[in-house]
Order: structure tokens, then C-alpha cells, then sequence
């Protein structure tokens, strides 16, 4: 925490969030980046995503995370980009399915670059997959094939302070009404493996009001918009994790001391505000310095608080 308050109080901020293309061999039926996937935009060079990672150093930056409007790992840059961000010192993390562009041999490249990577885990069952992420009946083999690698490549990799463990896998679980039975499995699976899970309940978002039916399948068979009291509290049962993206004090480390850069340059409060994107200008005209000391001029650094839904507390 004295890193992040002191590149707060310095107008810096910790954490670059850099969204890279859309592409994903993925159509989850409760993605909130729907209109997103695949969408074609004037993407920023290599060069340019090289340059905003040194600006973003000199600023204080500590961590770069690739969250994903796609699958990060099938953006041409993502490997380049990895090892450009080792040797700026910056500490990666990545959200993958791992079944783009990964093998035993890149997710080994992953270990020796410093990055931290979150695996969607939300079922154990190549049914699942190809029902709801609407793939390929290969899809599933190759996920628990890189799942092996990264448990081989990353074992007794976490590390301890005197008060606290540090892990460089972690799962996320979307929890659904179709895979909640797989709950217990995946939750013992991770703790054989010493992988912290972070379990959340689908969400709505806006997709929900367009296919109710299946929403009622998913999330809430009353058809109510929001997460069915069973998932809610499986969730918080099983959750071994506050939230993957914030600070011990329950801050959002990505809303409170970081910033988000979209693929085209665009800067955006959080990789999952989209309404924000561009609100505060591009990289094209406008320096990271002066957009991080105009947000903190605005930011809300109160525990517990997310920019999307100001009445959740995390």
C-alpha cells in the first residue's frame, strides 16, 4: 500500500491495464464484452504500446495486466509485449482460457517473463464447453493439456512475506446454474494444486434482457436480473479470493490506482466501464502523465467501491 498511495500522492498511479485486440475463439453466452469480440478498430503499434509501457514506468507503474476484451494471447503483440514489460521491470499479469495462441513451451516463456496468469476455470466438463463458450469438442483437450503445463511450470512458485502469501496462479470461476454442481470438484482441485479460486456469480449485464430465457437457465430461474440468492452464497462459500484486482484495504486496485488503455488508444477508467472509453481522451493526443493527473483530481479512493456500480460493495 505505500507503493500505491505513494504514487498517488506523487500523480502516478501502480497499475496499466492494457486491453489488446478483441479477437476470442470464445462466444461465452454471458459475456459483458459481447460488442467487443471480434470487432475490427486502428489498432496501436507495437512501437506505441512500447512507448506508453516506458511512460507508464516513469510514472511509477508497477504492474501490467492484459485483461482481455478477447483472448489475449491470440494478439500478435501479446509475446512481445511480455518481454518488452520484463525488461521495463513491470510485473504482468494475464486472464486466459488457455486454449489461444499457448502451449507447454509459451507458458514456460510466460514463468521466465514474471507473469502472473488467471485461468478461466468454470467447468470440468467438455459438454460445457461446447454449449456455452460454442466450441469446438477440441477445445476442452487443449485447455486441460495447458491447465497440466501451467500447474508443472508454476509449481512452488508462490512466495511468502511475514504476513502473507504471494501467488502467481490464480482460477476464476463464472458461477452459473448449469455448472454450480462442479463447485466442490474445482474448489478441491485448486486447493490440491495451491491455486487460489475466485468464484462470482454470472451477471446480467445487458445481455440478460435480450435472451430471458436463457438468462433463466443461467443466473436466476425467476427470470429476476440478478444472480440467484443459491449462486450469490456458493460464491462466497467457495471464494478463496477477495477479488483479483484489489488491495489488501478492499480498494479496487484498477479503479483506485490504475488506468485502462483500450486497443485503439482510447483511455478508460476500468477495463469493464466501457462508457468511460475516450472520455478521457487517446495516447495519441494526450500524455499518460496529464490523463493519470486529471483522474486523480476525480478518483474516489474509499475502500470498497466500484465505478460501475457505486451501490455494490466489493
Amino acid at each position: 500500500m505505500d507503493i500505491y498511495w505513494n504514487n498517488y500522492n506523487n500523480r502516478g498511479f501502480t497499475q496499466l491495464s492494457l486491453d489488446l485486440s478483441s479477437r476470442c475463439n470464445y462466444r461465452c453466452d454471458w459475456c459483458f464484452n459481447k460488442h467487443l469480440i471480434n470487432k475490427q478498430v486502428e489498432s496501436l503499434s507495437l512501437e506505441e504500446k512500447e512507448s506508453i509501457l516506458k511512460e507508464a514506468v516513469e510514472l511509477g507503474a508497477k504492474t501490467l495486466v492484459f485483461p482481455g476484451a478477447g483472448e489475449p494471447t491470440l494478439d500478435p503483440d501479446f509475446y512481445p509485449l511480455v518481454e518488452i514489460a520484463n525488461n521495463l521491470g513491470l510485473i504482468t499479469v494475464v486472464y486466459t482460457n488457455l486454449t489461444g495462441n499457448i502451449d507447454a513451451d509459451k507458458i514456460n516463456f510466460l514463468r521466465d517473463n514474471n507473469v502472473s496468469i488467471g485461468i478461466k476455470l468454470d467447468s470440468l466438463n467438455p459438454d460445457y464447453f461446447i454449449r456455452r463458450y460454442h466450441v469446438d469438442d477440441l477445445t476442452f483437450d487443449k485447455f486441460f493439456k495447458n491447465f497440466k503445463a501451467v500447474l508443472e511450470s508454476y509449481k512452488a512458485t508462490e512466495t511468502e512475506t511475514d504476513d502473507r502469501k504471494i501467488y502467481r496462479v490464480i482460477a476464476n470461476m463464472v458461477l452459473t446454474e448449469e455448472n454450480k454442481c462442479e463447485i466442490e470438484e474445482i474448489s478441491k482441485l485448486c486447493k490440491l494444486n495451491n491455486v487460489p479460486l475466485f468464484v462470482r456469480p454470472v451477471k446480467p449485464v445487458t445481455w440478460a434482457e435480450q435472451v430471458p430465457d436463457e438468462w433463466k437457465k443461467i443466473g436466476n430461474t425467476s427470470g429476476e436480473l440478478v444472480p440467484s440468492n443459491d449462486l450469490v452464497n456458493l460464491a462466497k462459500k467457495y471464494n478463496t479470493l477477495f477479488s483479483p484486482s484489489s488491495t489488501l484495504e478492499n480498494h479496487c486496485a484498477i479503479y483506485a490506482f490504475g488506468l485502462t488503455i483500450k486497443e485503439n488508444g482510447d483511455y478508460q477508467l476500468c477495463p469493464d466501464h466501457h462508457d468511460s472509453s475516450g472520455a478521457f481522451g487517446n495516447t495519441k493526443s494526450k500524455s499518460l502523465k496529464t490523463v493519470i493527473k486529471e483522474l486523480n483530481d476525480k478518483r474516489n479512493t474509499k475502500p470498497g467501491f466500484c465505478v460501475m456500480l457505486p451501490e455494490i460493495k466489493h
